[in-house]
């Protein structure tokens, strides 16, 4: 995985900083722009999804598209520490999901005394 600091929102920007970046995650600090009042933009070699979230020094980044389906975001004038993650979207309901099933099964489980004696 990589992640760019690029002059332009698509292919044609020029990489301005290269970031270190891991398995879904981006944790690195981005500098000071050359340019006074130019655009920036974070660039991230993975597929545009909603659950990708990025924050710089704290501020939320806006995910911008790109012609070539890649992640990106509007970095504007922001500088400092950048942190890009990723949160599925059904984690929620797939973890829901789970509990109901084990509260069946452990219902299912517990024995049960009958009413009545022998006939």
């Amino acid at each position: 995985s990589w992640a760019a600091v690029t002059s332009q929102p698509d292919e044609s920007g020029e990489t301005l900083q290269l970031l270190a970046a891991a398995h879904e995650t981006v944790d690195d600090v981005i500098t000071a722009s050359g340019q006074a009042g130019s655009s920036r933009y974070l660039v991230v070699a993975e597929r545009a999804a909603p659950g990708w979230r990025a924050t710089v020094g704290g501020a939320e980044l806006a995910q911008v598209d790109r012609p070539d389906g890649l992640l990106g975001f509007d970095l504007g004038s922001h500088e400092g520490p950048v942190q890009v993650t990723y949160a599925r979207a059904s984690r929620m309901p797939w973890l829901a999901l789970q509990a109901g099933v084990l509260l069946v099964f452990s219902l299912l489980a517990l024995p049960l005394r009958r009413q009545g004696g022998p006939r």
